[in-house]
């Protein structure tokens, strides 16, 4: 080859870390090892890289880093007699490139089988990475190759897992531009080779929900799972532990990332019961670190009652109607009964009629402000009622005389035993009063209404 210029090589080994260094110098030119306990310093011309199989590398230079002005190096057409040419063509994955220009050359036979990881990061032209090995009859096989590491970034890197005792050849090329596109006129490399354990990285290892009132629902968590794998990764099913954590929003389960590709999900906590909770959630891959594991926490917390004779069991008129609530359109009918209670021995009894809709409500006189929560209950049991018609219940809160924000839940019609209607509310703004009703508007049928509950997370 016809060398324009001459460039001398430092190695460094200290404490088993490699530094290779190379720059442009005179001819004989060395750079002597300045620091203290430096081993050794080796001298070398860039034609220890230029030609295959390039520089050597031994079980102590790794890590491995080189620094080296390649716009002199040439592609291997057999120059030297020797027999060997670059190969013509790189194939695999996301790499096809022609021959390209400037190629280097380094080899390394591990004493164990490692992963090793290798790049080309902060090189200033646009490179391919491939990695060989000795096929049969003496050809190389390609191992592994990587052209642009994103579309921003047109540098290489290639992890791979390496057998002991086969020799592996790292090749470094500038890409092959299309034309009328040019070469670059310079190019600096930064060449990188270090073991790895390449993963399924998350962002969070632990998540702690703090107090959570009961039976609602917490602001869901993001969690991000990057590939950092130079090779897919499959994503199977996920477990958990405790059903006080669910998942939510899931773009992972069940999918394949490609190597640096992101996916998220939700987690979220809805303790059904008071008192410290935890729990683990299993991510299930074919990843070298899996499976991946997150630790939960929370608590739940009863919160605070609000509503007054909540079960219906005070009647301390004696008028067949519960005590601290209003109601309207009522009748004779319409009253405190003990046929049937999901709780104590009293239920709420309404019978439809086509003169009037029924309306049982109690206010609560509290004011609030954005982000308080609160969660509503109410079981109910039916018979013969018919659809189309307002069977009901509603949570209302007002600011002053305005309406900022309410939640309605329907109950099946029909005939059916107890079935109970809950909300989880998040107000979103202030309020100075809370209005919890019950409306059945039917021209026909019997409901019952038992175990009411407002309760505020403090």
């Amino acid at each position: 080859m016809d060398i324009k210029a001459k460039f001398s090589v430092v190695r460094v080994i200290l404490t088993g870390v490699l530094a290779l260094t190379i720059g442009a110098a005179s001819a004989g030119q060395t750079f002597q090892a300045a620091a203290e306990g430096m081993a050794q310093a080796l001298t070398s011309s860039v034609a220890t890289v230029d030609d295959f199989p390039g520089l050597t590398l031994v079980d102590g230079d790794i890590p491995f880093t080189d620094a080296v002005n390649t716009t002199t190096a040439s592609s291997d057409t057999d120059p030297t007699g020797d027999g060997f040419v670059d190969p013509t063509s790189i194939l695999l994955n996301d790499c096809d490139s022609n021959q390209g220009e400037a190629s280097v050359w380094y080899n390394y036979e591990p004493s164990v089988n490692v992963y090793l990881h290798s790049d080309t990061l902060n090189s200033d032209y646009d490179t391919l990475l491939a990695i060989w090995k000795s096929g049969a009859g003496g050809d190389l096989t390609l191992v592994a190759c990587s052209d642009d590491i994103s579309l921003n970034e047109l540098q290489s890197k290639v992890g791979f897992y390496a057998q002991a005792n086969t020799t592996y050849y790292f090749e470094v090329i500038e890409f092959a531009q299309p034309a009328p596109q040019a070469q670059a006129e310079t190019r600096n490399l930064n060449f990188h080779v270090v073991e790895g354990v390449p993963q399924l990285a998350q962002s969070q290892d632990s998540v702690d929900f703090g107090n959570q009132l009961y039976w609602i629902k917490s602001e869901p968590q993001e969690i991000v799972l990057t590939n950092e794998q130079t090779t897919d990764i499959h994503i199977g099913n996920f477990a958990r532990s405790s059903g006080q954590f669910l998942l939510a929003s899931n773009t992972c389960v069940n999918s394949i990332l490609s190597p640096g590709q992101s996916c998220t999900f939700d987690l979220i906590f809805k303790p059904t019961v008071e008192g410290n909770l935890s729990g683990t959630l299993r991510i299930n891959s074919d990843a070298v670190n899996q499976p991946n594991t997150i630790s939960l926490q929370g608590t739940g917390i009863a919160g605070t009652q609000l509503l007054s004779d909540k079960s219906f069991e005070q009647d301390a008129n004696n008028d067949n109607l519960p005590d601290s609530w209003n109601t309207t359109g009522l009748t004779q009918y319409d009253v405190r009964n003990n046929e049937y209670a999901k709780s104590g021995s009293y239920s709420w009894r309404l019978v439809g009629n086509s003169t009037s809709s029924k309306n049982i409500k109690q206010t609560i006189y509290k004011s609030g402000s954005e982000g308080d929560d609160y969660l509503f209950v109410l079981w109910s049991k039916a018979y013969n009622v018919p659809s189309g018609w307002f069977y009901r219940t509603q949570v209302s809160f007002y600011n002053g005389t305005t309406l900022t924000h309410r939640r309605i839940k329907d109950y099946s019609p029909g005939t059916h035993d107890w079935e109970y209607q809950w909300i989880p509310i998040t107000v979103p703004g202030n309020y100075t009063r809370i209005e919890f009703e019950i409306i059945y508007s039917l021209p026909w049928g019997q409901v019952w209404f038992d175990s009411a509950s407002l309760k505020w997370a403090p």
